[in-house]
């Protein structure tokens, strides 16, 4: 169904036995149906196809024709049923019942069918039987209902999933605007009989519990279309760098920001729709491409419609006097844009905001919670969230969470294949490459893949530019040659230098990172504490964040979210091997301790070398444990014991040496002199 749209099958009866049983309002139920997903058939979401005076007959030859095989996501009746049966037409004897213990199991045979919709009277039955051959999503009614409200539920389910609702939403939404639209406080009135089925509505909609994304079902994800109902990029040009390395995509790369589609569709939504939600925690891991969501992907599509603040937290403080200014301007009185649209939002967009408790920043939430039409969204990582949640709530604001994940292979593939027949660029891309590339860097399930993505396609972007500026060509070969081991040791060490060259000098930065690279399952602060004899620990390690070289996990889960690793998997053995191999002093007084203790006997000490190297390098090592600490008293007490023994034999030697030089002089005998002399000299003690 990747290719092409999904289909939707609408088969129709009107077969009746006298006057009173046609249903009038059922042609208007095709007519208002084929109206209302005109639009998304346009599109290329859905592809409609439609059977009036359906027979049985015409139905299966539907299903089996080699044009829709496989294809149809929903089939929906419109007619007569009993509860045994659906009417279908027939030509010779008038109508057809299609009992439901045949029929249930052609449908459940159906590949890629969803949703059976049965708009007809008392089909609940018939839908337990559907749903247990393993269709996931069945409308059905309890008992007889009437045409007219039948029409209505059918066409409004269907007018908000051409707009791109999800399943149980569009159907939530029918049901509403018939309690909106209709007295509801004797939902017995909605029924053509008196029913016995208490006070709920006729329709019932029932799920597969095991099927656990059924309900977030909808045409734009199964079609591959998903930012179709999401306002247009303004007109941008194209940038001359597509891939922007480790510097966030911002509005100039939105026309080549891709493999996020669903995820600009979900926020767009989220922070658009009626319902009041004054704050939006947008959450995630380090590295994960929050920022550049926000700038490229998001923020361009709602200026279209909405007045949008974005701030940079960790850079310009000042700039929260403007943002104020701006608020009030826009609480004291609408705007000539206001006026005209009046669904119009000032959303701010807070980035980088690493202090939750800030004065301006409480003050921004306190509009929030009396103003409807202004909105927040807070880019926050992982271990932040729960801080977050709690302030929030004491503020008594509404919030909502969205989770940002790592991308998917399909990003990758989306990025790749943008480049395909684009006259601007005249890049060709060998096919095989998105595959390489997510065999490599999905081997590491728990990164967020954007950051190594990101680099990797910038390098390869300069390689081939080397290669053929005007034509370069990414292929599995360029990959290949250029990323290996050597290119990720490049990678750190100009990274470290970044980060503090003081630090990497001494070594203290690799074997930070070689701890990360062994710390699975420990937090930030127990990594913290195993060097809190350095100064400014924190600041450093946020440095280590911000230079894309450490990062917390890509989970959902936030027990997991304060452990702290390496950003890849991928920079593991580059960072083993850097630090095996380094000369620098944190990484020879490391190897030399573990040497001592791990392979000679236990009382052994270090060599004076030894230990003068220790002890310029332990600064840059980890706290030493209490065995480290032991090994480095004892060979410095041995040390000194052994220069205090040299200095009293020198002081003897002093000493004997003059009193034997008088000695020999005042025997006036020169052979006796030089005989003493020479004993004093060869005396080792």
């Amino acid at each position: 169904m990747a290719n092409k749209p999904p289909v939707i099958f609408l088969a129709f009866a009107n077969y009746h036995e006298g006057p009173t049983g046609y249903l009038r309002n059922l042609p208007e139920e095709t007519v208002g149906i084929e109206r209302v997903l005109e639009e998304a058939s346009l599109a290329g979401l859905c592809e409609l196809v439609v059977k009036t005076n359906a027979t049985i007959k015409e139905i299966i030859r539907t299903f089996q024709r080699p044009v829709y095989k496989d294809r149809i996501a929903i089939f929906h009746f419109g007619g007569h049923a009993k509860s045994y049966a659906l009417q279908l037409e027939n030509p010779f004897r008038g109508k057809d019942l299609v009992y439901p213990k045949g029929f249930s199991s052609f449908l459940g045979a159906q590949r890629n069918l969803k949703v059976v919709f049965l708009n007809a009277c008392v089909t609940a039955d018939q839908a337990k039987m559907i749903c247990k051959e393993g269709i996931p999503a069945v409308i059905s009614t309890s008992d007889y209902v009437d045409d007219g409200l039948a029409k209505e539920i059918a066409v409004n389910f269907y007018t908000f999933l051409g707009l791109g609702d999800p399943l149980e939403k569009a159907y939530n939404q029918s049901i509403d605007i018939v309690k909106t639209t209709r007295k509801t406080e004797n939902p017995r009135s909605l029924y053509i009989r008196n029913s016995q089925a208490g006070d709920q509505l006729p329709w019932q909609f029932t799920f597969d519990p095991e099927d656990p994304d059924i309900k977030n079902w909808n045409l734009p994800l199964v079609s591959e279309n998903p930012l179709y109902n999401v306002p247009n990029l303004p007109d941008i040009a194209l940038p001359q760098e597509p891939f922007p390395g480790l510097e966030p995509y911002t509005a100039s790369h939105a026309p080549v920001f891709k493999g996020r589609d669903y995820d600009i569709k979900d926020l767009y939504q989220l922070l658009t729709q009626k319902s009041f939600h004054s704050a939006t925690l947008l959450w995630g891991s380090t590295g994960v491409g929050k920022t550049s969501l926000l700038l490229a992907g998001l923020i361009p599509r709602l200026e279209n419609k909405h007045q949008v603040t974005y701030i940079d937290c960790s850079k310009d403080p000042s700039i929260w006097k403007s943002v104020e200014e701006q608020v009030q301007t826009f609480l004291s009185k609408p705007t000539k844009d206001t006026e005209k649209a009046p669904d119009r939002l000032f959303i701010i967009v807070l980035d980088h905001n690493e202090d939750p408790n800030g004065e301006e920043f409480i003050t921004l939430l306190k509009h929030c919670k009396v103003q409807s039409k202004l909105r927040i969204v807070i880019s926050i990582r992982s271990n932040s969230l729960k801080d977050y949640e709690r302030l929030l709530s004491g503020q008594g604001l509404q919030t909502q969470n969205y989770y940002l994940g790592p991308m998917q292979a399909n990003g990758i593939i989306q990025i790749l294949h943008q480049f395909a027949d684009n006259e601007f660029y005249r890049t060709t891309i060998e096919p095989e490459l998105a595959g390489r590339l997510h065999s490599l860097l999905s081997i590491d399930s728990r990164s967020s893949i954007t950051t190594p993505l990101q680099i990797i396609l910038h390098h390869l972007w300069k390689k081939a530019k080397s290669n053929s500026y005007h034509a370069p060509h990414l292929t599995v070969d360029l990959f290949e040659q250029n990323i290996n081991e050597k290119f990720w040791r490049t990678y750190i060490q100009e990274q470290l230098k970044l980060v503090d060259p003081k630090k990497h000098e001494s070594g203290l930065s690799l074997n930070f990172l070689y701890d990360s690279a062994q710390s699975e399952g420990k937090t930030q602060d127990q990594l913290a504490s195993q060097y809190n004899h350095v100064q400014d620990t924190s600041t450093f390690i946020q440095k280590l964040f911000q230079h894309h070289l450490i990062s917390d996990p890509a989970t959902d889960k936030l027990e997991e979210a304060t452990e702290i690793r390496l950003v890849h998997s991928a920079l593991t053995i580059p960072v083993l091997n850097l630090n095996n191999e380094s000369q620098l002093a944190g990484q020879q007084a490391r190897r030399t301790i573990t040497y001592t203790l791990n392979n000679l006997p236990p009382n052994a000490y270090l060599g004076a070398a030894e230990l003068q190297l220790v002890k310029t390098g332990k600064m840059a090592m980890p706290a030493l444990a209490p065995r480290e600490e032991e090994l480095i008293q004892r060979s410095t007490s041995i040390h000194e014991r052994k220069k205090k023994r040299k200095n009293r034999i020198m002081v003897f030697k002093t000493i004997t040496t003059v009193l034997l030089i008088g000695f020999g002089t005042q025997l006036n005998d020169p052979y006796l002199l030089l005989y003493i002399l020479l004993i004093v000299i060869l005396y080792d003690g």
